[in-house]
């Protein structure tokens, strides 16, 4: 019998320890609410990636629209791994990454492969 009582009061220790480290990431998270330097997510750095043949824009347009829009995210890395594609997404990539330029700054990363338009 003794050893139930021991296991019970492991369970209930861990128990108590979950629930304070779960109610302190609440309100560490909540405490960031307008806050600037405040919170979880108060400074992020937002990544895309530009992977394999570019043969379409729009996924990665819209990623480059949300970090724009984005107060929280503060710089954007643009990760290429590509052989290049084809030339009219390619501009409308360039375009939205011109417009991003005006307002945050953008970091490229060049992978083993980032040829022609990539």
């Amino acid at each position: 019998m003794p050893r139930r009582h021991t296991i019970g009061r492991g369970i209930g220790i861990l128990s108590a320890f979950l629930l304070v480290f779960v109610l302190a990431a609440f309100l560490l998270s909540a405490l960031g609410g307008g806050q600037k330097g405040v919170g979880l997510w108060a400074d992020a750095v937002g990544v895309i990636e530009v992977r394999g043949v570019i043969n379409g824009a729009d996924t990665i347009i819209d990623s480059i629209r949300r970090f724009a829009k984005a107060d929280h995210v503060r710089a954007v890395v643009l990760r290429v791994e590509s052989p290049g594609g084809g030339v009219t997404p390619s501009q409308e990539i360039y375009r939205e990454l011109t417009r991003l330029r005006e307002k945050k700054p953008i970091i490229a990363s060049l992978g083993g492969v980032a040829a022609s338009n990539g």
